[in-house]
């Protein structure tokens, strides 16, 4: 008690000392022998009269049920409204944590706020969890870690604490297409319930702030199916954002870029140099390529010969470099009539191989009718008759004559083909050369049914060209059964 003499008689009208005589206190219910009838550090008088800044329940030591005790929100160091559950409307308790009582009964989970927290003019649709809240200490102060129950946003980054800390509403992954207009996954996910730091401006630290990607801080990830893949990627005025990125997430669309780049970087090869690549898309420009593949890729002067002694070793670690990177909003970025990624060159303004025969025959020193050349590049011997790439014949230009020879080429050693070549006549000339890109063009499994997943099988595209006109293209589908570089099945479709 409050007066120190711990008497209950007629002779002390206020036998706690709370300012309330003792009559009073039978009449209302209050204990007169115990200053705070429901031990939550206030007086009994306070409570019961209205006494102080804010009335509170003197039968109640959490008024508004928020997880803190009315004598923290009110005698705290961070004071806070003890009869309003979520002072600063954010959505958040103001309290955290199960309390404990101080008579010692156990835990008091008050902050159930299963409704408790929905205040006028706050965030209505994000029920607390028990024990989620601002105050997670329950002991009216800012510690570290903690959100601030008067500042509806605590980091400043243009979302309230309740929508970081809370997680975003029901997922819309289901809105997010499966595919792109070429049947590759679209790796874009919805952002997971709590992954938002309230304390951090930029959670994914992709160089935009919360705020910025999520625009109306609604907590959804706002957008449209048309966002993920745009139906006009030709070269032009800059395309519009989308409105929204997940700032859960740096690269957004798993390009290999970040978010703020896409958005902001100047487009380092595009004759726009401010048509920027789109951060929902992984294929801004619909060429095959990824938007991060593009803007990394090297362009070499496939002139340039790395092994003029043939050797078998490239004599130089310096190539001649035609440009930067390619153009990730341009999807024929070398202008030669075929788009970058069914380019075996895309950095070079040649047409494509035009099937035809090449000029004069090339040296062919064992006679088995491969190049000196193609061995070389292939790694058999080029002084060997019976060591020579194993060739497949096939019909390859459409024309219902089995008369192309095709074959896979090794280049770095690592017994995977990043090579096609196609000799269309089988007279010793190489008419092209079509890249296999790992990440793009293999497919590892078992395609004999033996029981063992050593298989592999490349898909790689081509274009018969006519001058500079489109032509269509064509898949080429490779079974390579064991990976011994020998081909053992095709498939050619249009």
């Amino acid at each position: 008690e409050q007066n120190g003499d711990a008497l209950l008689n007629v002779c002390d009208c206020d036998s706690d000392g709370d300012g309330l005589y003792d009559g009073d206190e039978i009449a209302m219910g209050t204990d007169p022998g115990d200053w705070d009838t429901d031990n939550d550090g206030r007086n009994d008088w306070h409570e019961a009269t209205g006494g102080g800044p804010i009335p509170t329940d003197p039968f109640d030591p959490d008024t508004d049920d928020d997880g803190l005790l009315d004598s923290a929100e009110v005698f705290g160091s961070n004071p806070t409204n003890p009869v309003n559950a979520d002072t600063d409307g954010d959505g958040l308790c103001d309290g955290g944590g199960p309390l404990f009582t101080p008579s010692g009964t156990g835990t008091n989970p008050l902050c159930t706020c299963s409704g408790s927290c929905s205040s006028v003019g706050g965030i209505l649709d994000h029920p607390n969890p028990t024990g989620l809240g601002e105050d997670a200490s329950g002991n009216g102060n800012l510690d570290t870690g903690e959100t601030d129950p008067n500042q509806f946003d605590t980091d400043g980054d243009a979302v309230g604490d309740g929508v970081e800390k809370l997680g975003f509403s029901t997922s819309r992954q289901w809105m997010i297409p499966a595919t792109d207009l070429f049947g590759r996954p679209v790796n874009v996910t919805y952002p997971a319930c709590g992954c938002l730091d309230p304390l951090d401006e930029d959670t994914d630290n992709d160089g935009l702030t919360d705020g910025y990607e999520d625009v109306n801080g609604d907590g959804n990830f706002d957008f449209l199916p048309s966002d993920f893949d745009y139906t006009d990627p030709l070269p032009g005025p800059a395309m519009p954002d989308p409105k929204e990125t997940n700032p859960c997430d740096a690269d957004t669309d798993n390009d290999g870029l970040n978010d703020y780049d896409e958005r902001f970087q100047p487009n380092p090869s595009a004759f726009y140099p401010f048509n920027r690549t789109n951060p929902l898309d992984h294929d801004t420009d619909n060429d095959w390529l990824l938007d991060g593949e593009e803007v990394g890729w090297t362009c070499v002067d496939p002139g340039f010969d790395l092994d003029p002694d043939r050797d078998g070793l490239d004599d130089y670690f310096v190539m001649t470099v035609l440009g930067d990177v390619l153009d990730p909003t341009n999807r024929d970025s070398d202008s030669d009539g075929f788009i970058d990624g069914l380019d075996p060159n895309p950095c070079y303004g040649d047409i494509l191989p035009i099937i035809v025969s090449a000029e004069g025959p090339l040296v062919d020193s064992d006679g088995d009718g491969f190049s000196d050349d193609d061995e070389w590049r292939a790694g058999t011997d080029p002084q060997d008759g019976a060591d020579h790439p194993i060739a497949y014949t096939a019909d390859l230009d459409g024309n219902e004559e089995t008369r192309e020879r095709l074959w896979l080429e090794d280049s770095d050693g690592d017994g995977m083909a990043d090579v096609v070549v196609i000799d269309v006549g089988a007279d010793g000339l190489v008419d092209a050369r079509l890249g296999i890109a790992l990440s793009r063009d293999v497919e590892r499994g078992d395609f004999d049914s033996d029981g063992s997943e050593d298989d592999v099988n490349y898909t790689v595209r081509y274009v018969l060209a006519n001058q500079r006109f489109y032509q269509s293209w064509i898949t080429l589908r490779i079974v390579d059964f064991d990976t011994d570089l020998g081909i053992d099945r095709i498939d050619v479709a249009n």
